[in-house]
């Protein structure tokens, strides 16, 4: 990503310390669009044992988590690829968080491409993300990325309420790898 002022990369060990800043430093945005994850999450241990169960299921490929970052430090945002299989089909399930101060720069939109990549690399068959209803920025990001609206989901239980939510989808192509560097991930019509 040389065109980019942040570089994207595998979770990694050396990760720890960014990962537990980000979880602190985005806990109350995270919480407005996803369930809370309580507060012992966010005590020294909690975030260790997280990020611990992290790298454990990414080194059995039943997730996969990339960041964004500022050269060895700063985190600039996260994605996770959740591993499915559904009909003897593999799908993976999206989920992502921009750092607070860097919503806007392009971040969500390079991580999520990032994963419909490996997607493509994976075999997937589609890749879904959920989000609520009211995340705009959210379900713009998706849209660039060729998501499209799937139908509601499960409506999910908030800090601020039970709150209705949304899937989006994309059906992941094997496409030719100048489609896989383009800036329009669309899908074909």
């Amino acid at each position: 990503m040389t065109s980019s002022p942040f570089t994207i990369s595998p979770l990694s060990e050396a990760d720890r310390q960014a990962f537990a800043q980000f979880e602190h430093r985005n806990r109350l945005a995270f919480e407005r669009y996803n369930r809370a994850r309580g507060p012992k999450h966010y005590t020294p241990a909690g975030l260790d044992d997280a990020f611990d169960r992290l790298i454990n299921r990414q080194a059995s490929q039943q997730i996969h988590v990339w960041v964004a970052k500022h050269g060895l430090g700063h985190w600039l945002g996260r994605v996770a690829l959740f591993a499915h299989q559904q009909h003897g089909q593999a799908w993976g399930l999206l989920a992502y968080q921009t750092d607070l101060d860097h919503c806007r720069l392009g971040v969500a939109t390079q991580l999520v491409r990032q994963c419909v990549i490996e997607a493509v690399a994976l075999g997937y068959s589609w890749l879904d993300a959920q989000v609520t209803h009211d995340n705009d920025a959210s379900i713009a990001v998706l849209s660039r990325c060729g998501f499209l609206h799937d139908g509601p989901d499960e409506p999910a239980e908030l800090t601020r309420g039970i709150v209705n939510t949304l899937r989006l989808r994309r059906i992941v192509h094997v496409p030719s790898p100048a489609v896989l560097h383009s800036t329009d991930m669309r899908q074909p019509s």
